[in-house]
């Protein structure tokens, strides 16, 4: 199944309908989707060419790719990278566009970079049209960046997990899962395509078991292969990730476990990879507070690091670490706050922060027209008392942000209708319901 993808594959065919010639790089973390991607190119523009590029040695891979060619272009002879593309230029001159496809291209390494950016600075008014994906965001941004070769000639178009909107859809579609249901299984897959994929059933605990906890799982190393192949000190990164789990932690914390004096670098490699976000409180300017707090932004990621990463060598003995169901609900408790947000998000066009001061917290607050909106989340059926005692707690916190209020609201599992009080009350089903309508998505079409 193909879900939401819509604006990155407008974006690259963007620029193979543009005039002249056009270099576009699509990168993202391994199995985000952009193999895929690149598939629904060439279904749209058939006489397209693609090449993946395993592992191996540089003239392996040359002549690996000119076979390629030959099977378009017929007998080439070419013995450099610079000449290999001005023969897939040649013998696409009879066609309006010629489109390359290139998977993995980071592999093909320094050479063909160099080429790349050759072919780009004498060739700008030729219809040709090359389409680069890389797993390593470290390598595109260092090829890519304002220090690197295709700096100002290749436009980025980055790929993203999805959030739970997209997730649900799809694991409705596969498995015709409730809302409660896909949320659980987003909660320990994540929102990367290829994990989503792995959902063969709708229960949680048996995709645990088999894809995560057992040692023979598909998803039980994933960090780690991710790590080892983006970074130079995949320890430290893991120790930032590992405090960074649950509910988060602050720089200092973060700067104290690892013993780094600066965690700039280690901290933008993370938010490339998708794995790691700052979030500052409601009202607060991001760029220049100094309350921030950061926490593991996939899903997997953090049920990884709390109950496989620490436990490795339990598995390693036993092949098999068990599935601790109350550190799951622990885990899908504060995932479901932020799985609300989203939502909320979603609602408002705008994005639906929490709130804190000390030891006073609000789980999302958002401006609304005359005030601030306040919602207290909470990951369980409430009956009509519970909520009535919230909004009242919620009414004394949310005057101290120092707004006026607009609204209160409540958001759990299942929320009854408190009479006689005004509030933004939601099921989870519910605010689902209008995340969709929305999104302009039918649960009919689902």
């Amino acid at each position: 199944m193909f879900v939401d993808r819509d604006k990155e594959l407008q974006a690259l065919e963007r620029d193979i309908s543009s005039p002249g010639l056009s270099m576009t790089i699509l990168y993202g973390r391994r199995r985000i989707g952009k193999t895929w991607i690149l598939r629904k190119l060439m279904a749209n523009h058939p006489g397209s060419l693609y090449f993946f590029v395993p592992e191996g040695p540089p003239q392996a891979l040359f002549n690996m790719l000119q076979e390629k060619l030959e099977e378009k272009c017929g007998a080439i002879k070419a013995r450099s990278w610079i000449k290999l593309i001005e023969e897939f230029d040649k013998c696409s001159q009879d066609r309006e566009t010629s489109i390359l496809l290139i998977d993995e291209f980071q592999r093909l390494g320094a050479g063909f970079i160099s080429a790349l950016q050759y072919y780009y600075d004498t060739s700008s008014g030729k219809p040709v049209k090359i389409v680069l994906a890389g797993s390593s965001a470290s390598v595109v941004d260092k090829l890519a960046g304002p220090l690197g070769p295709l700096y100002g000639r290749a436009r980025l178009v980055q790929l993203k997990g999805f959030g739970f909107l997209e997730s649900y859809v799809y694991l409705a579609k596969k498995l015709n899962t409730t809302p409660l249901e896909a949320f659980r299984l987003y909660s320990i897959l994540g929102g990367s395509p290829y994990n989503l994929s792995l959902a063969s059933t709708k229960d949680w605990i048996t995709i645990a078991r088999k894809e995560i906890h057992s040692i023979f799982g598909r998803l039980y190393e994933e960090p780690l292969h991710i790590l080892n192949s983006e970074t130079r000190e995949p320890g430290v990164y893991l120790g930032i990730l590992e405090a960074a789990s649950g509910h988060g932690s602050s720089y200092s914390k973060l700067a104290s476990i690892t013993g780094k004096t600066s965690l700039k670098r280690y901290i933008e490699t993370l938010t490339s990879l998708g794995v790691l976000r700052k979030t500052t409180p409601y009202g607060h300017n991001p760029v220049k507070t100094r309350n921030t707090w950061y926490h593991v932004s996939d899903p997997y990621w953090d049920y990884w690091l709390k109950t496989i990463y620490p436990r490795r060598m339990e598995g390693e003995l036993t092949g098999e670490i068990p599935v601790n169901e109350e550190l799951a609900e622990e885990h899908f408790s504060i995932w479901f706050e932020r799985t609300v947000r989203e939502l909320l998000t979603i609602l408002y066009d705008t994005h639906v922060k929490p709130w804190w001061r000390k030891d006073v917290e609000i789980d999302a607050v958002v401006k609304g027209r005359t005030g601030i909106i306040a919602y207290e989340i909470k990951y369980k059926k409430l009956a009509n008392r519970e909520v009535e005692k919230i909004l009242q707690t919620l009414r004394i916190k949310a005057a101290k942000i120092g707004e006026p209020i607009e609204a209160l609201g409540v958001i759990s599992l299942d929320t009854p209708k408190p009479g006689g009080i005004q509030a933004e009350t939601y099921s989870f089903n519910e605010l689902l319901e209008k995340a969709l309508i929305k999104k302009q998505i039918r649960t009919e079409e689902i």
